[in-house]
């Protein structure tokens, strides 16, 4: 799998009409992420949440945009930051291969 390099600041219109990404993964703590990744998605993909341990991090989805994406969404908790730094990695140095 290789990043694609997408950042939330440029995001296109045109990227979201693609609907191309199997998975996004949320790392920030900023709940608009999980809107923008959800419209990124393909059909059946996944979003990871991770920066989202905060109480009052609030989530602007709806379960209509779940259900019809056949989304996925997973959290993830009680990490170190050696976790992360090595999923990075893995998926840096593993080609992406279509199932």
């Amino acid at each position: 799998m290789e990043s694609s390099g997408i950042n939330a600041e440029r995001v296109t219109e045109e990227d979201i009409k693609k609907n191309e990404y199997d998975a996004v993964i949320e790392v920030c703590g900023v709940g608009s992420v999980v809107s923008l990744g959800l419209s990124l998605l393909k059909p059946g993909g996944v979003i990871v949440l991770v920066g989202c341990v905060t109480p009052d991090t609030k989530l602007d989805i709806t379960g209509d945009q779940v259900i019809r994406k056949c989304a996925t969404l997973m959290g993830v908790h009680n990490y170190e930051q050696e976790d992360l730094i090595e999923a990075v990695q893995f998926l840096t140095r593993t080609p992406y291969q279509e199932q």
